[in-house]
């Protein structure tokens, strides 16, 4: 599976606590994957974001996760909902004025973290879905869940799925139509 989307962040000056100070932090994520059956696939996804402080500091997100997907059956036969799990490497980058020097420095954080989450893909045609999930991982050095992301899947195995369907099923066919007149 290849994947493309939007996805948001939540960044916070305090961890767990609802706050107008958290920033929801919009960005890009690219998920790659590999179906090893119907139901279970391995999966990467790469997200990253930034925005910039009201003081001028930039701040940016950034995520790498890595695990299983479990798909469940298909409903009503264009949704595909899924679980996942696996570790999540998490990065915050903020840029801050250093007081006793002038200068701005560049802090960065970075933190693994196991992670969990849903979603679903819903079929637009057998190979491309629109996707949308969630993934929670526990809270370390200012990063917040949930993790959302909203984007568009090609699942390149329905491919060749469905060029071997469709072959299947035309051998069939001249199967039969040969019986027939005989």
């Amino acid at each position: 599976m290849l994947g493309y989307g939007t996805e948001t962040n939540v960044v916070t000056t305090q961890p767990g606590v609802p706050s107008s100070a958290n920033e929801h932090v919009v960005g890009q994520g690219l998920t790659l994957g590999y179906g090893f059956t119907r139901q279970w696939a391995a999966y990467i996804n790469a997200g990253w974001g930034g925005f910039q402080t009201t003081g001028g500091n930039r701040t940016g997100v950034g995520s790498v996760d890595i695990g299983a997907r479990y798909h469940a059956p298909t409903v009503f036969r264009v949704i595909t909902p899924f679980l996942q799990g696996g570790l999540s490497s998490r990065t915050l980058s903020r840029d801050r004025l250093e007081a006793s020097t002038g200068r701005v420095e560049d802090g960065m954080s970075w933190r693994t973290l196991a992670a969990f989450g849903f979603g679903a893909n819903v079929h637009v045609t057998r190979s491309l879905a629109l996707t949308g999930m969630s993934t929670w991982g526990a809270m370390s050095g200012g990063i917040a869940s949930p993790r959302l992301h909203v984007g568009v899947t090609l699942l390149p195995g329905a491919w060749r799925r469905g060029t071997v369907d469709l072959v299947d099923r035309a051998m069939s066919r001249l199967s039969t139509f040969s019986r027939v007149h005989r």
